[in-house]
Formats: structure tokens, sequence, C-alpha cells
């Protein structure tokens, strides 16, 4: 294990702590790092209504950029040109992401994932195709990606977690911004490159808080309901299986929190998915291996 820690860090991803910041396993913070350069369109995108995504289909070619954060998450590694072949069948979604260095180095990975209201989570999962030094690893990413609209145009930004191939340990990490071809071009993505980072406050109507993240064992899970409300919280695998379903009951209105078991699960991508009174709000999860 000690040989593969050490390659992994020859390579363009290197392990670090994840994104958000934490206290021990606990996530304390909904703050997202993400690059200056993308800020003022992510602040423009309108999110896409739930009406209006049970009608669309998000069959199609996403480019834009993935950055790479560095180990401390403070700045901008590199920056890749980043693809999304994406095939949707009712809420699963398939197809290849392509990425592209600036020295030409490249890989083509398979996807997989599936939608939840304006969310698109995604998994990669094998190489298709590549180039690059002996020495370098290329990382499998992961993103919980928000669906929007800016001028017209379909636009998927997010933050995008790596992992390695084995054991699912995690690489430094990075944040995504893609368009749908096909549409008016949109001179705001990455039209000027920068290593620097802001921040982006995660406005969602409902706080969920789960952790650790990824986590090996044991799930924790927080969160606040502002009335009497029936509660039904699912676990879905990463192709939309219904794995199990860790609640369905009314619950008195305040702070609530509810533990499971997750050992027993394979490592990978699975998402938890929380309808509170018709309101839905979902996130993703990172299995890690225990060797």
């Amino acid at each position: 294990m000690q040989k593969l820690i050490q390659k992994i860090s020859l390579g363009f991803s290197v392990l670090a702590l994840p994104l958000l910041a934490v206290a021990g396993n606990k996530e304390i913070s909904k703050t997202q790092l993400v690059p200056k350069d993308a800020i003022s369109l992510i602040k423009s995108t309108k999110e896409i209504s739930i009406k209006d995504i049970s009608s669309l289909d998000f069959t199609g070619t996403y480019s834009g950029k993935r950055y790479q954060y560095t180990s401390d998450h403070k700045q901008i590694l590199k920056i890749f040109t980043y693809t999304m072949n994406v095939i949707q069948s009712g809420t699963q979604i398939s197809g290849t992401t392509n990425i592209t260095s600036d020295n030409g180095d490249y890989a083509v990975i398979k996807l997989r994932g599936l939608v939840i209201n304006n969310k698109m989570y995604f998994e990669e999962y094998e190489i298709q195709d590549q180039k690059k030094s002996d020495e370098m690893v290329w990382c499998f990413k992961v993103g919980e990606l928000q669906l929007g609209t800016n001028k017209g145009n379909t636009i998927v930004y997010g933050p995008t977690n790596s992992y390695t191939s084995i054991y699912y340990f995690p690489c430094t990490g990075g944040y995504t911004v893609l368009e749908k071809e096909g549409m008016t071009r949109n001179t705001n993505i990455a039209s000027k490159e920068s290593n620097q980072l802001s921040t982006i406050v995660d406005n969602s109507s409902v706080e969920m808080v789960v952790f650790p993240n990824p986590f090996v064992n044991t799930i924790n899970m927080n969160y606040t309901i502002s009335k009497d409300s029936k509660v039904i919280i699912e676990l879905f695998d990463i192709n939309g299986k219904l794995l199990n379903t860790l609640n369905n009951s009314t619950q008195t209105s305040g702070d609530q929190s509810l533990q499971f078991d997750g050992s027993r699960l394979s490592s990978g991508v699975y998402v938890i998915k929380m309808n509170i009174d018709g309101v839905v709000t979902s996130k993703q999860l990172i299995k890690s291996s225990s060797n």
C-alpha cells in the first residue's frame, strides 16, 4: 500500500484532505471553494425548476474546465480541458469523460450516475484510452453537479472530488464548470484562467449534514425541520438503485439525527435522498475501503 501512495503522489493528483472544512469528521461549513474566474458565472446562473427538469433531457456533450486544487486547497494546481458526453435514460446517466492537460496528456473514462431534482451525480470508473507518463496516475473523479441556465445555456458546475481506483483513497479534488455544446457559447467560462480561489455559499433550502464523508463503516446524519413533517430518507447507489429506506415516518419540528451502518457497502459512490413533505434534498456519499 505504501508503494501505491508513493506512486500516486507523483501524478497530477496527490492524496489530501476532503474539500469541506472539518472538525474531526464532522462538516462545519457549507461554503465551497470556487475558482475566481468562474464565480461571476455561477452567481448569475439560475437554478432549473423541478417542473422544468422533469421535461428536460440532459443527453449531450458538456465542455469546459476542471480545476485541480493544490493539496492545501488554497490555490489551483492545474487547469484541465474537461468534457462530459452524457446519455440520459430516465433518471440514470451514462457516457464518458475526456480530460486533457496542457501538455497533451489525456484520458477517456467511462461515467455513470443519476439525476435527482437539479443535481447530476456521477462517477468515473474505467479508463478507455489514455496518454500519460509512466509515473502519472489518473484519479477517478466524482461529482455533485448543480444544473442551471445562464443566458439560455445549460450549465453544470460543482465540486468534483477525486479518488484512487484502488481502495477509494481521496486525491486533491477540484471544481468543474461545464456548458452544454450546441448552444450559444458563454464567454465567461474560464475566459481568464486564474489560480486563485474564492468562496460561494450553498443556499440549500434544507440543511443536511452527513459525516464522515468519505466514510468506512458508520454514517451520521443531522438535519433540521421547521415543522412536524413526513420525512423519507433513502439510500441509492450511483446507478439509481434504491438500497435502503433509512426513515419513513412523521417527525416533530427541530433538530433530528440519524445513524446507520454502511460497513457492508462496497467502496464507491452513493447518494442519500431526503424528502420532507415533498421538498427533496440530496447529497453524495463516498465509501472508502477499510484496507
